[in-house]
């Protein structure tokens, strides 16, 4: 069986399935061949590899490798009316159209200044 810090996180079932995939990798034969020979089941021994695999990664002492998270923020967006225009009708006979979210002190001049000319 395989003892030490290769062995370190696992429980009993893992060192025991490990020790058997250890002995596997120094058959010289294929995952199949091995498990028929033993009369193991292919897919728990294939279950177990990663299982063990897992465990180790797992309990690897050492700071985790984490992968690195960035936010970006991005701007809320604001809620504005439809851009529908304004149509002003002057006197004269003109039409100013005018789009939402006008200025009301800039209209006030631009129409002084039309009525003036006219």
């Amino acid at each position: 069986m395989v003892r030490g810090r290769a062995s370190e996180g696992l429980t009993e079932r893992g060192r025991y399935w490990q020790s058997l995939q250890a002995e596997q990798a120094a058959s010289g034969l294929s995952q199949k061949a091995f498990c028929q020979q033993r009369g193991l089941n292919l897919a728990t021994f294939t279950w177990w590899k990663d299982r063990v695999r897992w465990m180790l990664t797992r309990s690897r002492p050492g700071p985790k490798v984490r992968p690195k998270v960035r936010f970006r923020e991005v701007p809320s967006p604001t809620h504005r009316p439809p851009a529908v225009p304004y149509e002003v009708l002057l006197p004269t006979g003109r039409t100013i159209r005018v789009p939402a979210g006008f200025d009301p002190a800039d209209l006030r001049r631009l129409v002084a200044v039309l009525e003036a000319a006219c």
